[in-house]
């Protein structure tokens, strides 16, 4: 176990990977959630979609105690991508982009 305040205990705060994953789709909306380790516990996150112009916010979250954040998204009428973003150690972490059709 590394002691609080050292590198290898900063090296362990960083979570290394975040996941963005679909759930049970209801006939009206959608439910994502991104998935990272324990260790991004009370970080912020942020839900985007990707517009003609690049990356907008859509919504933020914080992690929960097990590194998950939840969001309900309406069903698209047309093509639309969703990723996860959120900055852990001054590291920024991109989760997989989701498209629905």
């Amino acid at each position: 176990m590394p002691r609080p305040g050292s590198v290898a205990a900063e090296l362990r705060s960083v979570p290394r990977a975040l996941y963005l994953v679909v759930g049970t789709p209801s006939f009206d909306h959608f439910t994502l959630r991104a998935v990272a380790d324990d260790s991004a516990a009370g970080h912020r996150v942020v839900l985007q979609r990707r517009t003609p112009k690049g990356w907008t916010g859509v919504a933020a979250r914080r992690f929960s105690r097990d590194g998950k954040a939840r969001w309900e998204v309406p069903r698209p009428d047309r093509r639309i991508t969703y990723r996860a973003v959120t900055r852990i150690g001054g590291e920024r972490i991109v989760s997989t982009e989701v498209n629905f059709s």
